[in-house]
């Protein structure tokens, strides 16, 4: 079912690999860290190859990483409090 399957995706990309990973950089609330990266990692795989966003389909992986890697940064060692 739809909510298995969103439950499967919340454990294996949020609990598994993101939160120990934000965990380990040892910035304040790893949680948040790590949820925020799963939206962006969820949000692009949808949007590449379910519904085929032609800029996103025909992007090169290394385009990706450049764009993204700067995000997934900040999300993971940067400010998230608001000023």
């Amino acid at each position: 079912s739809e909510d298995q399957a969103a439950a499967m995706i919340r454990e294996l990309i949020g609990r598994r690999l993101l939160l120990p990973l934000a965990s380990r950089l040892g910035r304040d609330r790893p949680e948040l860290r790590a949820s925020l990266v799963a939206s962006q990692v969820v949000g692009l795989a949808m949007a590449r190859h379910v519904v085929g966003i032609p800029a996103l389909t025909t992007a090169s992986r290394d385009e990706l990483i450049a764009a993204l890697a700067p995000v997934f940064d900040h999300y993971l060692t940067g400010p998230i409090n608001p000023t």
